[in-house]
């Protein structure tokens, strides 16, 4: 979060080079509304814990739900 809010205090968007090197991992949509200012949204984590229970026993395999874990341990890569 630290990141973000570097971000919301640049006058403009900052250069390719710097947001490269900012991390935003947390944020989940960035505008820049016509009128001025910076609107960042970001992932609602407690959301995520409350849709990964209410799948709890909704896959029709053990393989399947070990598969989704899986993904989520390599952060969505692959």
């Amino acid at each position: 979060t630290n990141d973000a809010l570097k971000l919301i205090f640049f006058d403009e968007m900052p250069p390719l080079d710097v947001l490269e090197g900012l991390n935003m991992f947390n944020i989940s949509d960035l505008k820049r509304p016509k009128g001025g200012g910076m609107e960042l949204k970001f992932f609602d984590r407690f959301e995520a814990l409350q849709r990964l229970e209410a799948m709890d026993g909704a896959t029709e395999s053990t393989a399947a739900a070990q598969a989704f874990y899986d993904a989520i341990g390599r952060g969505g890569e692959g």
